[in-house]
């Protein structure tokens, strides 16, 4: 489904809302998938924040292992593309939060608890 798209494939949640987050090499926004009508996390990474071979390689070693991931907990990766300048990855959009906010926030999580999040 989300297989081949690009940019113009997505419309941007404008609101604050829709900036779910910073990183050292880009954000991820909030964005719909006009075909599907799917929501997802969608992740920009600039180029020029890739500044050795040896960074670019990883990153694109991280794609690939992402692309094979299928898990309950983990956010799957629906595809990648890019522009000129921008490199972005469609990542499942995970609408109740994610693990390490979740953790800094409760400070310490039981073991029965974090259990849940690794069977």
């Amino acid at each position: 489904m989300l297989s081949s798209i690009k940019k113009e494939d997505f419309e941007f949640e404008k609101t604050r809302k829709g900036h779910l987050g910073k990183g050292s090499f880009g954000e991820v926004a909030l964005a719909t998938h006009r075909p599907s009508g799917t929501k997802v996390a969608l992740k920009k990474i600039e180029k020029q924040s890739l500044k050795s071979t040896k960074m670019k390689q990883t990153l694109l070693r991280e794609i690939q292992i992402q692309k094979q991931l299928n898990h309950q907990y983990i956010c799957r990766l629906y595809s990648s593309f890019e522009d000129s300048q921008t490199i972005y990855l469609a990542l499942e959009y995970a609408s109740v939060g994610n693990l390490f906010f979740l953790i800094r926030k409760e400070k310490n999580l039981t073991e029965e608890f974090a259990f849940k999040f690794f069977i």
